[in-house]
């Protein structure tokens, strides 16, 4: 069940929520630094963290979906929320550096063309980041937060998700090891133990994170790597004994 861009907008409000949002800003930047000069895609519900990479990158926009809603998200050049349908971005051909997916992968629609339309506004090179639920997972199980009734993905599924996308795998983690506890006292201190948690007992975590590459070419069968390789060597052997 999609939820209301009303109810997730609260939730990060919330103090629960605000654990929520440093822990996600904590990976964020572990894995993609301060994304200096980079132009930069929300899709979902991303607002929590665009606004860790929105000051030094050359351009952040939030695109939430047509069936979620929208609420403004200002930048430095005002309003940067955008309202669209996913599988249908309105963005040109690799126009963006990075993208991050938050409250939309489990539940959109049609997974494949989603990616799909994802991997058409990626340049080259480009990067994605996306985060989802973990099967069996606290979050998941207790009712009243935005990961619960939705769909789960593995490390697993994802990986085979994102291959069959044209995305190559890169990095992955697992976050989010503190229950769906509202006490503020309780909360606050088992956020103290998330480290600990997530390293040593990750199958206990609530949230897969996973980072993908853009792939621009297809290794077929009767083309594989080894011959791509040959090709190589085959072409640099020539441009020498053209220079010489």
């Amino acid at each position: 069940m999609r939820k209301d861009v009303t109810y997730l907008k609260k939730f990060y409000e919330e103090n629960l929520g605000k654990n929520v949002k440093s822990l996600l800003a904590e990976q964020l930047i572990n894995y993609w630094g301060k994304s200096e000069n980079k132009r930069i895609l929300g899709i979902g519900f991303t607002d929590p963290l665009l606004g860790e990479l929105e000051r030094y990158s050359e351009r952040t926009i939030s695109l939430m979906p047509s069936k979620q809603g929208a609420v403004s998200w200002h930048g430095r050049g005002g309003n940067l929320s955008v309202l669209a349908n996913e599988c249908y971005l309105p963005f040109p051909d690799n126009f963006f550096d990075r993208v991050i997916i938050l409250h939309c992968l489990e539940f959109c629609d049609n997974e494949k063309d989603f990616l799909r339309e994802v991997w058409r506004v990626v340049g080259d090179e480009g990067k994605i980041l996306i985060i989802t639920p973990r099967p069996i997972s606290a979050w998941v199980f207790f009712g009243g937060n935005p990961y619960s009734n939705s769909r789960t993905y593995s490390i697993r599924s994802l990986k085979k998700i994102l291959d069959n996308a044209l995305f190559v795998p890169l990095r992955h983690s697992s976050i989010l090891f503190i229950p769906p506890i509202r006490n503020f006292r309780i909360s606050n201190f088992l956020k103290k133990s998330e480290n600990f948690g997530a390293k040593f007992f990750s199958f206990l975590c609530s949230l897969n994170i996973i980072e993908a590459q853009k792939q621009i070419y297809i290794i077929t069968a009767q083309e594989s790597k080894l011959s791509l390789i040959k090709k190589y060597l085959i072409s640099q052997k020539r441009g020498r004994q053209v220079k010489s």
